[in-house]
């Protein structure tokens, strides 16, 4: 990604329940168990993009 800058929101976006699972979405545990699984992914991305970023600096600098 040299030479581009990459932006994400910090605006909370649904994530789209697969069409298989849709029927538990009336359950509340269920649907705070998909929210907090939507969570984990996107802080690890967020970690992963870090680390580039750290790899792409790094790079550049050596």
């Amino acid at each position: 990604m040299e030479g581009q800058s990459v932006s994400f929101s910090s605006a909370r976006v649904p994530a789209p329940v697969p069409g298989s699972l849709r029927h538990l979405v009336q359950v509340p545990e269920l649907v705070s168990a998909w929210e907090a699984q939507v969570a984990a992914r996107r802080a690890e991305a967020v970690k992963i993009r870090h680390l580039v970023d750290y790899l792409d600096r790094r790079s550049v600098e050596c």
